[in-house]
């Protein structure tokens, strides 16, 4: 979790571990601090990869496609650590092809298409049938978070 930015930790391992620890746990992801992130699910590396961006204070977090492996309860894991990061002040960019996520967790919707801004909506204000296809059937959404 700490590798990248030197910090003030300086390998102080028994500190490492108890800030990481601290951390999953604020975030309610499941896992331990000395675990090695390939025996854990990709859902739980997905959200350890979020916690990081959280510890180094992240503002806005850009997510691409990332429900795209995971299994339903997988999903649901992530949006409600979506929803705690909302509750603490962090912009989310999620981007995505499936509409319901669509619906489920984002206020906003900006709708693009090739690469062309087609429009911003509240998601309240805006019913799925109206978000239109494309000829070729692909769907581009990003939603944000406020």
């Amino acid at each position: 979790m700490f590798i990248g930015p030197a910090d003030t930790l300086s390998f102080n391992w028994k500190r490492m571990n108890a800030k990481a620890t601290q951390l999953l746990d604020s975030l309610g992801i499941s896992g331990e601090a000395d675990q090695e992130l390939s025996s854990c699910s990709i859902a739980v590396q997905q959200m350890i990869a979020i916690a990081r961006a959280i510890d180094m204070d992240c503002k806005i977090l850009i997510l691409d496609e990332p429900t795209s492996s995971l299994d339903e309860d997988e999903v649901k894991k992530l949006f409600v650590l979506m929803r705690e990061l909302k509750s603490r002040g962090v912009g989310i960019i999620f981007i995505t092809h499936f509409i319901d996520q669509v619906y489920e967790i984002s206020d906003r919707i900006t709708v693009l298409r090739n690469g062309e801004l087609i429009s911003e909506y509240a998601s309240s204000a805006l019913p799925q049938i109206e978000l239109g296809r494309e000829d070729d059937g692909q769907w581009i959404w990003m939603m944000s978070r406020r």
